[in-house]
């Protein structure tokens, strides 16, 4: 899988054959570009945050997906965000690779309320930010 700056078409790539040939993705969110990328050998599964600004004083409106290799897309971006009413998009993302399904996420360069980071421990449903990080 590779990931491009694409905003308003394809952004995720994959190939099949060594990077021979790249095709995009079907289904994949459009309006956001790939920030990072992590795969989850036990899960078949690619976590990946997005932004729609590439910043880096700004990182606009974003979102979480997960991407079952077996062609499903979930949008698991923690409702925290909607529930507050804020927009910012997502940067960090780290997977436990002993606890599949557990990761974490965090905002990306957002003035207030400070970083914002979420756990999970299921890949969809998120602890809700206790503390600002600064």
């Amino acid at each position: 899988f590779v990931g491009s700056a694409y905003v308003n078409a394809s952004s995720v790539y994959v190939s099949n054959d060594s990077g021979v040939t790249w095709s995009a993705v079907s289904g994949q969110p459009v309006g956001y570009f790939p920030k990072r990328m992590k795969f989850s050998a036990a899960e078949k599964a690619l976590y990946i945050t997005y932004n729609n600004v590439a910043g880096p004083n700004d990182a606009g409106n974003g979102t979480v997906y997960r991407y079952a290799i077996s062609g499903t897309w979930t949008n698991i971006t923690p409702a925290w965000q909607a529930m507050n009413n804020l927009t910012f998009g997502y940067g960090g993302l780290a997977l436990d690779a002993k606890n599949p399904g557990t990761l974490m996420v965090a905002s990306d360069n957002i003035w207030y309320p400070d970083v914002q980071i979420f756990r999970s421990v299921d890949s969809v449903s998120y602890v809700n930010p206790s503390v600002d990080i600064c």
